[in-house]
């Protein structure tokens, strides 16, 4: 009897398969299926190990030799998060007969938050389903939040008086959990939590906003604002408000009348980035990268800290990483190579050319 082998997929790269794997295994997911694929392209049809097998092997040494620390490593607590409410995305269906806007939005809030290294989390606001614990987070983002019942208002409400920072895309609270348009937006209160309220409505593409000086690309709904106890911090080409920034208890709420976030998933524009970076300067990061090509993610474990830096790509990124405090050198364990910071301005700094689909792993 011959051997007989499966191939299914498109042949993986070894690049492939070093990133993809590890990606799932910081990301948190279930074993190793990210890297397995379903399954398929483990060997060629002639039964012979494809590069996706032997790099599985390299990984599963990887992981037996350093079983205690991997076992170990636990992701920090997240400081930031996208609200999501599946009654948004029901609605924006009901309205388009598709779910392309509140997809692109939330998509957007993804990339720009991901772009910027932060650890993000999912947190459920449809209070009336689920009851997320919202207080442990520094600032939650909301892409198209059109929906809101009392429940989630009142959370939301909450979250902003005990001191969080709620970025919201426009028309939040517009339809009610009677479904009907409520008469002031944002609705359920929460024009007093974000300072101002909806004067008009349109919808257009190639919009454009100032923000401090940079002009910010964006799409979709156009509201002209009119701020209440809110100050003005964009505006549109003529002037007219385009967001607004508000104090309420001990937090803040940052409301933008168009859609910048829905645009970013189309444009990734640098000046949004920067607006976005402002604005949630208020959290933490231990671990930096400035290419948004790359990708930096840290574990938390015994005795140390894990920092994950991924190239994506297929091609070459320079990139350097800076850590919070004093490290004068780390180890990539996954290369068996020594890494030298330097100091500068509290920050630890290492500079490097990653290949394509490079992983390095540095035990810190």
């Amino acid at each position: 009897m011959g051997r007989i082998g499966m191939k299914v997929l498109s042949v993986a790269s070894l690049g492939d398969s070093e990133n993809g794997g590890w990606m799932s295994k910081v990301l948190a997911l279930a074993g190793m299926v990210g890297l397995l694929w379903g399954g398929f392209n483990l060997v060629n049809l002639d039964g012979t190990p494809t590069e996706r097998l032997h790099m599985a092997r390299r990984i599963a040494a990887f992981l037996k030799k350093h079983d205690s620390l991997i076992a170990s490593a636990t992701p920090p607590p997240s400081k930031v998060a996208i609200g999501y409410s599946a009654s948004n995305a029901l609605m924006t269906y009901a309205a388009e007969g598709h779910v392309n806007a509140y997809l692109a939005s939330y998509l957007g809030a993804n990339r720009v938050l991901q772009h910027l290294g932060h650890q993000i989390d999912v947190a459920r606001i449809d209070a009336s389903n689920f009851d997320d614990d919202l207080c442990r987070y520094d600032v939650l983002v909301l892409p198209l939040p059109i929906y809101a019942d009392k429940p989630s208002a009142r959370k939301l409400i909450d979250f902003v008086r005990n001191g969080g920072t709620l970025i919201s895309e426009p028309s939040f609270a517009e339809y009610d959990s009677a479904f009907f348009s409520s008469d002031r937006v944002p609705g359920m209160g929460l024009d007093k939590v974000f300072g101002c309220h909806r004067e008009i409505i349109s919808t257009r593409d190639n919009i454009r906003i100032s923000y401090r000086g940079l002009t910010i690309p964006s799409r979709f709904y156009e509201e002209i604002l009119i701020p209440d106890a809110g100050k003005v911090i964009a505006t549109y080409p003529d002037g007219r408000p385009a967001a607004v920034e508000n104090s309420f208890g001990k937090g803040r709420a940052i409301y933008f009348g168009t859609n910048v976030l829905m645009d970013y998933i189309f444009n990734e524009d640098p000046n949004f980035l920067a607006v976005m970076a402002d604005l949630t300067s208020c959290v933490h990061r231990y671990a930096r990268i400035d290419n948004k090509l790359c990708i930096v993610r840290w574990l938390q474990a015994k005795g140390c800290r894990l920092v994950f830096l991924f190239n994506g790509t297929r091609h070459h990124q320079p990139c350097t990483l800076s850590l919070d405090g004093r490290t004068a050198n780390a180890r990539d364990i996954w290369n068996g190579e020594d890494v030298a910071f330097e100091q500068s301005a509290g920050s630890s700094v290492a500079q490097f050319y990653l290949p394509p689909y490079a992983v390095k792993i540095l035990r810190v």
